[in-house]
């Protein structure tokens, strides 16, 4: 993993707002991506928009199974409405610090991967190819 500074310094760890998932038995996918879709106002692409409102749940549960906490009320996640979302999918980490949480949760995952090595503050310049595959990065 190549980072361009340090991961603890980049936008995303200050990223506040929550996460918006169809993750909760009140809410499905369908009014996700429409809701979604609304929201940008044909702007976006509904592909992208379709993959990213289906596989959301999978990839926050993963981010809970490596260590994340998001805010709960009791044991259920405390789900928040905002924006055009027709339903509260909005999941936040300590108020407004979902970003940080997120990151924090990725990098300790990361760490504990002995095929992931991390190299900071370096830049792509090219791409290694051996054999008509990429073999890495050229920094």
């Amino acid at each position: 993993m190549l980072t361009k500074g340090h991961p603890y310094e980049s936008n995303s760890m200050f990223a506040q707002g929550g996460v918006a998932v169809a993750l909760s038995e009140e809410d499905d996918v369908g009014s996700h991506l429409t809701d979604t879709l609304k929201a940008g106002h044909g702007l976006c692409r509904r592909e992208a928009v379709r993959v990213l409102v289906e596989e959301g749940p999978d990839r926050i549960q993963e981010l809970i199974a490596w260590g994340a906490k998001f805010d709960k009320i009791g044991k259920r996640f405390a789900y928040t409405r905002e924006a055009a979302h027709s339903r509260s999918r909005i999941l936040r980490a300590r108020g407004d610090a979902t970003g940080n949480e997120m990151v924090r949760a990725l990098m300790a995952h990361a760490a504990r991967q002995r095929r992931i090595h991390r190299l900071d503050r370096r830049f792509t310049v090219d791409l290694l190819v051996l054999e008509g595959a990429v073999a890495g990065p050229s920094c």
